[in-house]
């Protein structure tokens, strides 16, 4: 049986949208750097009217030149992200 969607829930209900804008692993400054944009917008009510939005930028360095060292300093900027993110989310949820 198809779900029947109900307009009507959605009154109040909020969402976050997210973009990543820039994923990078940048080998020339000393020492390198991981860097991380990502842009979030909450958006609320039936018709999803922005509510707020902000553009968080994250640089974590890297202990080595490496491909993997990009890997371990994204974690690390994924991280902070998540916890910025989820602070944005809090202070706007009222």
């Amino acid at each position: 049986m198809p779900l029947k969607r109900d307009d009507t829930s959605a009154a109040g209900r909020r969402a976050l949208q997210t973009e990543l804008l820039v994923l990078l692993q940048d080998f020339e400054p000393d020492p390198p750097v991981l860097r991380l944009i990502l842009r979030a917008q909450q958006q609320g009510g039936t018709n999803r009217q922005a509510i707020a939005a902000r553009e968080f930028t994250f640089v974590e360095p890297m202990r080595e030149r490496t491909p993997y060292a990009g890997v371990v300093a994204a974690d690390q900027a994924t991280a902070r992200a998540l916890r910025d993110v989820t602070a944005f989310v809090r202070e706007h949820a009222r």
